[in-house]
């Protein structure tokens, strides 16, 4: 079928279609998505659904539309009405229309934080991060340097202002957070102070910058173009970016990356990484420095050292790659291209935002980002490899 560009929400005087004001379609490549803000749901069509919903949604009449489908795929007028009839009642009752009921809608409700105006102060230590900056008082060495170990290269000089205050005071044989209007309580040492002020960081963050939101992601800056090291825990994403990074990409996130759908844009947190104990040899190579640098004992129960990054980038206009690592010992490296609707989904089942709801326009920013993006799985067993293979990729295009 032949479409117009489409017009979301338009509708031909007969052809029957009222999308919700909720719902966003895009296509990334060959694959149609469907995203239903009120829901919380990404749908895949498939390319003659996808077909229909952008002629329906571009205003042709049903008739017309029902001819060249017949013709198009060699089924008479009666089948392709069928057809139609059927992709319109099932995307009613997935309640992506007016009308529908919604019933398979099933919207997460774990809410990170809410809005909280900012605070203007000068005492305490300044770091900017994520382009804010937080003054932070410590009532000893332990939990500063653990701090420090962090984010110490990103503090600000003395002078300084904070747009935001926190205070890290004793309380028992532990330690509690203050900042206006909430406090933290129950920390056991300083480890675990360090850990809390890097989640309320990114929650202040992310109440003081509605609409944007937060990937699981370490993110580097490849020629002005991040690139997203994805995965949850245990995949070897760490190690693979810190690996990357020693390879001259600056870095733009540790493992929180930061979408702006206004711009639309990345950027993110560029805390130090934190290298597991297994990890420690295989980068002491290209950072001497790991070896000597403390271990702290997460509240997780992971012994990390942190590893302050060299150079780091602000963020950058657009995606180049997305890369979802998986390591296992003795594995030799494949490194395999993903379809970027595969890529989107699996960045939007972790991803965060204030109050745990992506927009339209947050899933629009992201489809947006990803289309020329050169999405990957790589399983390897040496991350030193994989890098060097991934950044080969990077610089010259495909294997």
């Amino acid at each position: 079928m032949t479409n117009a560009p489409p017009r979301e929400g338009s509708e031909g005087p007969d052809n029957g279609f009222h999308p919700k004001e909720s719902v966003k379609f895009c296509r990334l490549g060959n694959d149609c998505l469907v995203f239903d803000e009120a829901a919380q749901a990404v749908y895949r069509l498939d390319p003659l659904s996808g077909a229909l919903w952008e002629a329906l949604s571009a205003g042709r009449a049903r008739r017309e539309i029902v001819k060249d489908l017949a013709e198009a795929v060699g089924q008479n007028v009666g089948e392709a009405e069928g057809f139609i009839a059927a992709c319109l009642a099932e995307w009613k009752a997935r309640g992506l229309l007016n009308g529908g009921e919604g019933e398979w809608a099933d919207a997460p409700a774990h809410p990170v934080g809410s809005m909280t105006p900012r605070q203007k102060v000068s005492a305490g230590a300044v770091y900017e991060v994520g382009g804010m900056r937080f003054a932070v008082d410590f009532p000893d060495d332990e939990t500063f340097s653990a701090w420090e170990a962090l984010a110490g290269h990103m503090r600000s000089g003395a002078s300084s202002k904070g747009d935001v205050a926190l205070s890290v005071l004793p309380e028992g044989a532990g330690y509690r957070v203050d900042r206006p209007g909430d406090t933290q309580t129950g920390l056991e040492d300083a480890s675990a102070v360090a850990v809390h002020l890097k989640e309320q960081v990114l929650r202040i963050i992310l109440a003081g910058t509605p609409g944007v939101f937060a990937l699981h992601a370490a993110a580097l800056d490849h020629r002005g173009a991040a690139v997203l090291i994805a995965g949850g825990s245990g995949r070897g994403k760490t190690t693979l970016a810190a690996c990357l990074h020693a390879g001259g990409l600056p870095v733009i996130a540790d493992d929180v990356a930061l979408i702006d759908p206004s711009q639309p844009s990345v950027s993110g947190l560029a805390f130090s990484f934190a290298v597991k104990a297994g990890a420690v040899g295989v980068l002491g190579p290209a950072y001497g420095e790991l070896p000597a640098e403390p271990g702290y004992l997460r509240p997780d129960g992971k012994m990390v050292k942190y590893l302050r990054p060299r150079n780091w980038s602000a963020g950058a206009a657009g995606i180049g790659a997305v890369v979802f690592p998986r390591f296992t010992l003795g594995r030799a490296c494949t490194i395999e291209p993903c379809t970027r609707a595969d890529a989107l989904t699996a960045l939007l089942s972790e991803a965060v935002n204030t109050d745990q709801r992506l927009s339209k326009a947050g899933f629009a920013a992201l489809c947006d980002l990803l289309k020329d993006a050169d999405c990957l799985t790589a399983e390897y067993g040496d991350a030193g490899e994989a890098s060097s293979r991934l950044l080969n990729r990077l610089d010259n295009g495909a294997e």
